[in-house]
């Protein structure tokens, strides 16, 4: 009877060690990251955020092959579109991989309501040539901010990283292409600049030491300008603030000057076109640059004084 009772005991024992252990693998797999959607960068097609004071498209388009990112607000102030930066770029990743913190199961309806996923008003859409994965998203959770989320037509529940929704919810601020040049002064060695009659050509000496680099003319290289590193500097300030995605630019303009960036063997590293509104007042200055493949508006105080100190730049004429 004592051995009975002792072998009862025993395996009551290795059952309730059993199902703990069972029960503890469970929960730590459902502690663990679940990929949703697995692809890369390159295979995106659109990425789209409903949020409740704007929409955010992002399309992808091909330029000579390349191909880049278009941006674009809609907002009760209007709509507007700009290029992708290089930033804005590193985070693609996170939507061809992504990734959810933790699943949180099937809910029911009362936690639905709680996380504000029964009639959800945000939306994270991602497209691929091959599929169309739709994500409603509901309420944050109070210290890391992420997000609770559920694939459209599906019960199950997610917690998704914040940065998914942030990364897109003000692209402006982070992500537009406002440098007018990509090329960093250490690719650069030399530059031309071209307005009417005027054409300077100067060269950059020991780029790739910043501290050591220096400028000259084209025509005295042994002579150091120092006028021409602080033109370069103000030059390499002009930032785009407005973009113009269909060439439509308003009024007639008049050509300013022309910068071309040069390598090593004096091939055009990039352009940027400089010119004015005339019919505008006050006078508008834009831009058309590699860098930003479309027409765009720069600041116009920088904008003026980039053209006027240009006839402090007297070189002989090449």
């Amino acid at each position: 009877m004592m051995e009975n009772r002792i072998y009862t005991i025993s395996a009551v024992i290795f059952s309730l060690a059993a199902y703990f252990t069972w029960h503890q693998n469970q929960e730590e797999s459902e502690l663990q990251p679940i990929e949703l959607i697995k692809t890369v960068p390159e295979q995106l097609t659109e990425l789209y955020l409903a949020g409740s004071t704007s929409t955010v498209t992002v399309t992808f388009r091909k330029d000579h092959q390349e191909r880049f990112s278009w941006i674009q607000v809609e907002s009760s102030a209007g709509k507007t579109g700009f290029l992708g930066n290089a930033l804005f770029e590193d985070t693609l990743e996170d939507y061809a991989h992504l990734t959810a913190i933790r699943s949180l199961g099937i809910l029911g309806g009362s936690i639905l309501e709680q996380f504000a996923l029964l009639t959800p008003k945000n939306t994270l859409r991602i497209r691929t040539p091959m599929s169309e994965r739709i994500f409603e998203l509901g309420r944050t959770t109070s210290g890391s901010q992420d997000v609770y989320a559920r694939e459209k037509g599906k019960d199950e529940v997610f917690l998704l990283p914040r940065r998914l929704v942030s990364q897109l919810a003000a692209p402006q601020n982070r992500y537009m292409q406002r440098e007018l040049q990509k090329s960093s002064l250490r690719e650069v060695a030399g530059m031309t600049l071209q307005s009417g009659e005027t054409f300077i050509r100067v060269i950059q000496h020991q780029r790739k030491t910043p501290k050591a680099a220096y400028w000259t003319f084209a025509n005295t290289p042994s002579k150091p300008a120092p006028i021409i590193g602080n033109y370069v500097t103000k030059l390499r300030r002009l930032a785009a603030i407005q973009y113009l995605p269909e060439l439509d630019i308003p009024g007639p303009q008049e050509a300013l000057m022309k910068v071309n960036w040069l390598d090593d063997e004096g091939q055009s590293l990039e352009e940027i076109l400089l010119f004015q509104v005339v019919s505008s007042d006050p006078v508008q200055y834009w831009a058309i640059a590699s860098a930003t493949r479309f027409p765009v508006r720069i600041h116009d105080t920088t904008a003026a004084q980039i053209v006027s100190d240009l006839r402090l730049l007297s070189s002989p004429r090449e």
